[in-house]
């Protein structure tokens, strides 16, 4: 944590966990010498930064090895399985060996983006599944309209003894309990706090705290205006830009959401963070 950290911050006894983005995203990288600082200043104590293809995984190995709270994550999201190379579980395996603090992700089912093939999805799963729990490292899961396949994946498999993480959690409530008996940590998206989002919020009043984390999914997901603490300019096409810093602002929304002291929520999520990913 930089010298620079802010007085509200320096007074807890744990720094903000931003458990998934994509601080290697093109839309970050002309930024991130006003972010990183702006992070340390912050009190970011941990980001969980998910590759979604291969040709990612370098460049997150790199932002680990300048920046101490980067820590990676490395996987296929089913949006890009197109990409994959043959021999990839191999060369995941040799990353997650080189580096023991590295974690496995971004993977998952997705039935929500066009023309989706389930299977080739759940193979992908399946396998980055075994080397997690092989290697005892933690996995991050992308799911979207497909819960009921994700659990039943999930029952059939040997998972990481750690646990794995259901990011931006958008399933209903009574999976929750199903999910987290078979090891499952869900992440509150403060996306979820935009206008026609709000049925997201309902499962995070009752999750478990010691199963609850927070992110930003950074460069997506933005916040609304409302909350948005730090912006950037936006893509070419008009997207919206998610500053990493802003996940201060996520767990403020769900510090009042679940009706906690602020630094309470943070104790809560790094000792949830320690005990996933180490």
């Amino acid at each position: 944590m930089a010298s620079t950290t802010s007085t509200s911050t320096m007074t807890m006894s744990h720094g903000y966990i931003d458990a998934h983005n994509h601080l290697q995203a093109t839309s970050l990288e002309p930024f991130l010498e006003q972010i990183i600082p702006a992070c340390e200043d912050l009190g970011v104590a941990r980001m969980m930064v998910n590759g979604i293809t291969e040709q990612d995984w370098a460049r997150i190995s790199d932002l680990a090895r300048r920046h101490a709270f980067v820590a990676p994550s490395y996987g296929l999201h089913p949006w890009y399985l197109k990409q994959k190379q043959a021999g990839w579980e191999k060369r995941l395996e040799q990353w997650l060996i080189a580096d023991p603090k590295a974690h496995v992700g971004e993977v998952g089912l997705d039935l929500w983006m066009p023309d989706p093939d389930l299977s080739a999805q759940i193979e992908i799963l399946q396998r980055s599944l075994q080397i997690a729990q092989r290697n005892h490292r933690a996995i991050t899961i992308h799911c979207l309209q497909a819960w009921e396949q994700l659990l039943d994946v999930l029952r059939l498999e040997r998972l990481p003894a750690r646990g794995f993480l259901l990011h931006a959690y958008s399933g209903p409530l009574e999976l929750v309990e199903p999910f987290a008996e078979l090891g499952a940590y869900f992440s509150f998206s403060g996306y979820f706090l935009n206008p026609g989002k709000e049925q997201r919020l309902a499962p995070f009043s009752e999750i478990p705290a010691d199963r609850l984390l927070a992110e930003t999914d950074a460069p997506s997901m933005p916040l609304p205006d409302s909350h948005t603490e730090f912006g950037l300019p936006p893509q070419p096409d008009g997207e919206i830009v998610n500053h990493p810093g802003n996940i201060r602002a996520v767990y403020a929304a769900l510090s009042a959401l679940r009706k906690v002291d602020l630094s309470d929520l943070i104790e809560i999520c790094a000792k949830n963070a320690n005990r996933l990913f180490g």
